[in-house]
């Protein structure tokens, strides 16, 4: 039978029958005769608060986890919690980033196409709109592509998006 008992002095989970009852330790049963593996140490980790997996050691003595070891696994451990979290983060941002930009551009097409249907239609900026909207619904297209067919309409091409330049600080 596997058994569980907890420690708060041991920060990991420490897999082997000899730590039962001393640390977080899980008694499981013996090595097959020959198995390389003796011991296992798994350390949780945690990004953005998320947990997202386990930092997991494994060595063939029976005493290989002293705390110099265990000191060190944890100290990596966090670092590589550290940079999965930073990495998480600058990934979110930069799908921010390009729908922000992807945004921008669609409003301009919309601006623009709202310009010609309020000249055409002599109309304030409230009306055209309706009526842009109304078209995107009757012919089940979004907004964006009825206006950038507007603007091509008036223009003879497509509306060429805006350069975004990141600044130079």
């Amino acid at each position: 039978m596997v058994s569980l008992t907890a420690n708060a002095s041991c920060g990991g989970i420490c897999l082997h029958p000899a730590h039962a009852g001393t640390c977080r330790a899980r008694a499981g049963p013996e090595p097959v005769s020959g198995s390389r593996r003796r011991v296992q140490r798994a350390l949780p980790r945690v990004a953005d608060g998320k947990p997202v997996g386990a930092l997991n050691l494994y060595a063939r003595g029976v005493a290989a986890f002293g705390s110099t070891q265990v000191r060190t696994a944890e100290n990596l451990a966090e670092n590589a919690s550290g940079a999965l979290s930073l990495m998480l983060r600058l990934a979110s941002y930069s799908e921010l980033t390009e729908q922000l930009r992807s945004s921008l551009t669609s409003r301009a097409v919309i601006y623009q196409a709202l310009g010609v249907i309020m000249a055409r239609e002599r109309c304030p900026q409230a009306k055209a709109f309706e009526i842009l909207r109304t078209a995107s619904q009757n012919s089940n297209l979004k907004l964006r592509d009825i206006a950038t067919a507007i603007v091509t309409s008036v223009s003879g091409e497509p509306p060429q998006p805006h350069p975004f330049e990141e600044e130079e600080g």
